[in-house]
């Protein structure tokens, strides 16, 4: 009868699909036809026959068959020694299996001469540590034993058929039946798949975590920072109720209605000193962070400080100037302008961007700077006269890249309610007073139009809310923050330990997944590494940073 290799394919894939459904009676007829024909052939010693023979002589075995399991194992081991060499690690551990087998056929000498002949070319051609080696050992100290022991033991191969099976799988292999490595290998892409998806979300959540609620924006090309000294100087709020004194030897006071207090502090910035100190100061039980603009200083809670010499009154002189213009403009329309878009042609509305040096309307915004929206715009006139009799200004800039500064001045004069909101441009301001020449696209500027009696000041004179900021600073590692400093110009600074903590983690995760995995491809000993302790060691520092900060 003429060879077809499509009636043998046709075999091996029936065989194969009954022996992986545990139908072991069709697996073994179709395997014994399979041979057959590759006999006849003269393809026995093929990598096909080769796990024919394999998987016949499971079955033989496990159905109670030792004389034809032995005599399959024994054609197994000829033909693999064939094909790969008596040194290779399949052919090693066939012997193996064929002498265990022949020890519960009762052919002791057999078994005795091949484990002989096994140990010798484990320890000759297996990689030391191999988890063979170690079952061949084991089986031979089990051999030497009282013979009742052995008896005993020996017995217990009369394993299930899956379990057999595991067992010859795990052995060619060199992985451990029911170890580590056997586990991992046997469920390795569901393992990499959901491993893969938990480390994202994990990534994701720790990531959204961190940022909180900073805006993340990338810097515009061009931004010129504006930065001053804090040493040596005093600051206060808007009101004059608070009052910091900043002096050249890391000490300040900060003085307030209901108390005073005393406190040390360090200035930092996104470079190495500035992370250094961060690091050193890793677990201090509380932080303060103060944050530096172009107006002052800008501290938690919405605090803010401003110099002495802070521009409010140049501010106004601006602010009249285009109230004047504001001004002209009503009274030749009647009304402010509702689209920016109508302003094209005045020259006061042009501006040279310095980033793509074009004139174009001005919709820009100032990075770390402000926008300007003001409040009660009726009479230019009464600025001055308002500031002399003590009108409060709201000043809250925000530190994220894009944020809005807000000037308010309160009026009693009614405005009308079409007048209500208008798009202008201004200008930024520095602390001399000087326009600000950064900006990038996409912002819009607006005054807002708001009669006096809707727009309530907020009111901080609450004693309460001095001692708590008294105890907020009080034993608290206290930074001020320069200018425009952030984590590669992403993340406020404040973030520095969990953004390094957390890099160090993914990165050592990610060498001990390699490392893992090249110790299960040269099947080395799944000993714990260096790596893997330092691994522990940080996952203890996060301990440690997330227990300090609960602490009240």
């Amino acid at each position: 009868m003429a060879f077809s290799k499509k009636q043998l394919d046709g075999l091996l894939y029936m065989a194969g699909r009954a022996f992986e459904n545990a139908d072991y009676l069709s697996a073994q007829r179709h395997y014994e036809d399979a041979l057959g024909l590759m006999e006849r052939n003269g393809q026995d010693k093929s990598e096909e026959a080769l796990q024919c023979f394999k998987n016949l002589a499971s079955i033989y075995y496990s159905d109670g068959n030792l004389d034809k399991a032995i005599a399959t194992y024994s054609r197994l081991v000829v033909s693999s020694e064939t094909l790969y060499g008596e040194s290779h690690r399949e052919v090693i551990s066939s012997m193996f299996i064929l002498a265990k087998v022949c020890d519960s056929a009762g052919a002791s000498e057999d078994a005795a001469s091949i484990y002989d002949r096994v140990q010798r070319l484990a320890s000759q051609h297996l990689p030391k540590g191999d988890i063979l080696i170690k079952h061949i050992r084991e089986a031979r100290e089990l051999r030497t034993g009282p013979q009742k022991e052995f008896k005993q033991k020996v017995t217990t191969l009369a394993l299930p058929k899956p379990v057999f099976r595991e067992m010859t799988d795990a052995l060619g292999s060199g992985a451990e039946p029911g170890g580590r490595q056997h586990f991992f290998k046997q469920n390795q892409i569901l393992f990499s798949t959901v491993g893969s998806l938990l480390l994202f979300v994990l990534a994701w959540a720790w990531f959204n975590w961190l940022a909180g609620d900073a805006t993340i924006k990338a810097p515009s090309t061009g931004m010129i920072q504006e930065s001053f000294k804090v040493e040596g100087q005093k600051f206060r709020t808007p009101d004059g109720k608070v009052e910091l004194t900043v002096k050249d030897n890391s000490n300040a006071n900060l003085t307030t209605p209901a108390e005073k207090i005393d406190f040390s502090y360090k200035t930092i910035d996104f470079s190495i000193e500035g992370i250094q100190t961060l690091v050193s100061g890793a677990f201090a039980r509380k932080e303060y962070w103060i944050e530096q603009t172009p107006l002052g200083l800008l501290a938690q809670n919405s605090l803010v400080l401003h110099t002495d010499e802070a521009p409010e009154v140049k501010t106004v002189e601006r602010m009249r100037e285009l109230g004047r213009h504001l001004q002209e403009i009503y009274g030749k329309q009647g009304s402010y302008p509702m689209r920016l878009e109508k302003w094209t042609a005045d020259p006061m509305m042009r501006w040279t961007n310095p980033v793509s040096q074009q004139r174009t309307i001005p919709t820009y915004q100032v990075l770390n700077k402000y926008q300007v929206v003001f409040v009660g715009f009726a009479k230019v006139e009464d600025f001055p006269k308002q500031l002399a009799a003590g009108e409060h200004w709201a000043n809250e800039p925000m530190p994220d890249p894009g944020g809005m500064h807000t000037f308010s001045l309160q009026t009693e004069q009614k405005i009308e309610d079409d007048y209500r909101i208008a798009h202008v441009f201004m200008q930024g301001f520095d602390r001399n007073g000087e326009v600000l020449k950064s900006s990038i696209p996409g912002q819009f500027f607006f005054l807002e139009l708001v009669p006096g009696e809707e727009f309530e000041m907020p009111k901080q004179t609450n004693k309460e809310y001095y001692r708590k900021l008294c105890a907020t600073l009080s034993g608290a590692r206290v930074y001020f923050v320069k200018e425009g400093s952030s984590i590669l110009g992403l993340l406020p600074l404040k973030y520095t330990i969990p953004f390094i903590l957390g890099s160090m983690t993914g990165i050592f995760i990610v060498m001990w997944a390699a490392i893992d995995a090249q110790k299960r491809v040269t099947n080395k000993k799944m000993f714990p590494t260096a790596l893997e302790g330092i691994i522990v060691l940080t996952a203890l520092v996060w301990l440690a940073w997330f227990v300090t900060r609960l602490i009240p």
